[in-house]
């Protein structure tokens, strides 16, 4: 698969709209790679990640849900690790 590949961006992920809102890509990795975001589930700040396209070609990426690409909300205690993480792989 190519850079060029076409996924769903990760500021268009917006599933499950009844738990999720999205309030910033924190990363996008582009077609091969992995995306984070902040946002709040249930209405508390959380990070969430996702892969932009599963390794089946999935332009959904992973997780997908009914068709739908959606995050995974990581737990309270890895969130600041994340946010270190991303911050080192953007300087």
């Amino acid at each position: 698969m190519s850079d060029d590949a076409q996924y769903v961006p990760p500021q268009e992920v917006t599933t499950p709209a009844d738990y999720w809102e999205l309030h910033e890509v924190l990363y996008d990795g582009g077609a091969e790679g992995w995306s984070a975001a902040e946002g709040t589930w249930n209405g508390k700040p959380r990070v969430a990640l996702r892969w932009n396209v599963s390794e089946a070609g999935s332009r959904l990426g992973f997780p997908n849900v009914r068709n739908h690409a959606t995050w995974f909300v990581i737990p309270d205690d890895l969130a600041d690790i994340v946010r270190a993480a991303i911050k080192l792989k953007l300087a």
